[in-house]
């Protein structure tokens, strides 16, 4: 197993996670989820979510706020998808302090995920990053983002 322990719990519904972490940024501090949202929305944000970095190649399905954060339900028809994943996943988009953090679930083409079980488990992946991180969190909080 990836845990390196065989004892070790497995998920309940088994899903490719990333996390990215950008570095310290000034104009984090002054973000808000509305132009967070706006960013993701505009041909550069979707881009940025494009596994091939073109932004025809990714289509927006939805875009929500919860568990303190904005969450993004994308379909990314890049060529570079394949793999045996599926081409819709979630994006959860956080602060922490002052950087940004992006978490993503995405489910197997043999196995894929519902949106109620993707969400739960980008929830349960903030909730456990921020845990971790709590130190960085107290010192710098961003307000105008979610969480």
């Amino acid at each position: 197993s990836i845990a390196g322990n065989p004892n070790a719990r497995t998920p309940t519904a088994p899903a490719l996670l990333t996390a990215s972490i950008s570095p310290v940024s000034p104009a984090l501090a002054t973000a808000s989820s509305t132009q967070l949202e706006s960013f993701f929305r505009s041909a550069s944000g979707r881009a940025a979510l494009a596994r091939d970095g073109r932004a025809g190649s990714v289509r927006i399905l939805k875009i929500q706020q919860q568990g303190g954060a904005l969450y993004i339900k994308a379909r990314d028809i890049s060529a570079k998808s394949d793999g045996g994943l599926v081409r819709e996943y979630w994006r959860g988009i956080f602060d922490l302090g002052d950087r940004l953090v992006t978490v993503s679930v995405i489910g197997f083409a043999d196995r894929p995920l519902s949106d109620r079980a993707s969400l739960a488990t980008l929830d349960a992946f903030a909730a456990r990053i921020r845990a971790e991180n709590h130190g960085m969190l107290a010192s710098s909080a961003n307000p105008r983002l979610p969480g």
